[in-house]
C-alpha cells in the first residue's frame, strides 16, 4: 500500500495517488489521526470537538500557511461512544435532514 504522503482525501472521500477510491476503514488504519476537517465530516460541529476534546493532540504545517489540527484517533472513537457526542451529532443529523 501507498504510504500517507501519497492519499489524497477530497469531497469526503480517499483516494490513492493513481486516483483510486480507498474505503475510509483501510486508510484509517494507516493513519493515527484525524484532521478538524475529518471530524467535521464525520458528524462532529466545531464547538463538540472544543468541548469533547479540547486541544488538538498535534498541530502540522499545511500548504496554506496555517496549521491543521490532528487529533488522535483512540481519543476520537472514545469520544464518539460519549452520551454527549450521541445526543449533539444526532441533533446535528436531523437538523440537516
Amino acid at each position: 500500500m501507498s504510504n500517507l504522503k501519497e492519499k489524497i482525501y477530497k469531497e469526503g472521500k480517499f483516494y490513492d495517488k493513481d486516483g483510486k477510491h480507498i474505503d475510509s476503514i483501510t486508510f484509517e488504519h494507516e493513519i493515527d489521526s484525524y484532521s478538524k476537517t475529518m471530524l467535521l465530516e464525520r458528524g462532529w460541529k466545531s464547538d463538540l470537538i472544543v468541548e469533547l476534546l479540547g486541544q488538538p493532540d498535534e498541530l502540522k504545517e499545511n500548504a496554506y500557511d496555517t496549521k491543521t489540527q490532528l487529533y488522535r484517533i483512540g481519543r476520537v472513537v472514545e469520544a464518539e461512544k460519549s452520551e454527549t457526542f450521541k445526543t449533539k451529532s444526532e441533533r446535528k443529523r436531523k437538523k440537516n435532514m
